[in-house]
């Protein structure tokens, strides 16, 4: 069957920021769109509906189809009297063992069943004078050296939208479900996320007909990995850009604990719990916190439960905004 069209748009509450080994960001190539699509995919499906995801030894998923076994089984199956081709072959992929998120973004063997195409997006200049560094804790020297690689200014995406090309099946049994329930909640795509950029939410229009199909899973387990809070911030320190990473930097440095500060921070190779959106007051009077508990990282050292972490952060950040210790 032929594949159908999915308008799809990363409506961005904070730019973003997606690169290239050069260190620049004149384009967004759709292997950096699919790769965000797969991360929260991937979170959903584990979280939600308890699927089953081989890992390597950094927690990255990592999964190998052996292609002549698919083949032989296809033609096996072919003719009991299943629907659709695409019916064949997932039933195929589950039986040997290959988990969702690869049936459809692909493995190793394995094709992705959706593509990318027709991405726009609005472009803005970002200038290293439009930032506050100094609240509330200096952090130029890693601003300018890491965000902005010893230039003066970096080029940042707005409202990035896109045509999703995939056939009904897949659709219809699986990205439905998944675009549907992440509609009211904020997620994080892109590169530099712990500076404050790539805060979106996502929207979708599709004509497909998938009364009949599945529906949605009601997910009460995902507050156990996911907390999101909007505190209200009044700085009174002028109009300038305060970058996410200024508050995530002040709140890392007053943790004391090294080991639960590299943890709930990240460290090399290990991506962080915490991240904070940019704060401009021109646009908007509220910072979006983010706490992300990795539902593939099982180290039993995170003792902590996402909510303390979100309560406590939250208040910290309550705080240093409305006048408090700094």
């Amino acid at each position: 069957m032929s594949k159908v069209e999915v308008k799809v748009q990363f409506e961005t509450i904070t730019p973003l920021w997606t690169g290239d080994a050069w260190m620049e960001n004149n384009e967004i190539r759709p292997s950096s769109l699919i790769g965000s699509l797969r991360f929260w995919f991937e979170v959903y499906y584990k979280v939600c509906k308890n699927e089953d995801l081989k890992i390597d030894d950094k927690g990255v998923p990592k999964e190998n189809l052996e292609y002549e076994k698919f083949k032989k089984k296809f033609y096996e199956e072919l003719d009991k009297g299943f629907n659709s081709i695409e019916e064949v072959e997932d039933k195929i992929l589950k039986d040997l063992g290959i988990s969702i998120s690869s049936r459809v973004f692909g493995c190793t063997g394995w094709k992705s069943k959706i593509k990318i195409k027709d991405i726009c997006f609005e472009e803005k200049i970002l200038k290293i004078g439009e930032i506050n560094t100094n609240y509330p804790v200096n952090s130029r020297f890693w601003i300018k050296k890491t965000l902005f690689n010893d230039a003066h200014n970096i080029k940042v995406h707005h409202n990035v939208n896109f045509t999703l090309l995939v056939n009904k099946y897949w659709f219809c049994n699986y990205l439905k479900e998944f675009f549907d329930f992440y509609s009211d909640k904020l997620i994080i795509v892109g590169g530099k996320k712990s500076f404050g950029l790539g805060f979106v939410k996502i929207k979708y229009i599709s004509s497909l007909n998938c009364s009949s199909l599945q529906t949605q899973t009601d997910c009460s387990n995902f507050l156990n990995y996911y907390r999101y809070h909007e505190i209200n911030c009044i700085p009174k320190i002028g109009e300038n850009l305060i970058l996410g990473f200024n508050f995530r930097y002040f709140l890392r440095k007053n943790e004391s604990d090294t080991t639960k500060r590299r943890k709930i921070f990240g460290e090399h190779g290990k991506a962080s719990s915490v991240y904070i959106s940019n704060f401009d007051s021109s646009r908007d009077k509220k910072l979006k916190l983010i706490i992300i508990k990795n539902p593939f990282d099982n180290n039993s050292n995170f003792k902590e439960s996402i909510n303390e972490i979100a309560e406590k952060f939250k208040n910290d950040l309550k705080q240093i905004c409305n006048g408090g210790n700094r």
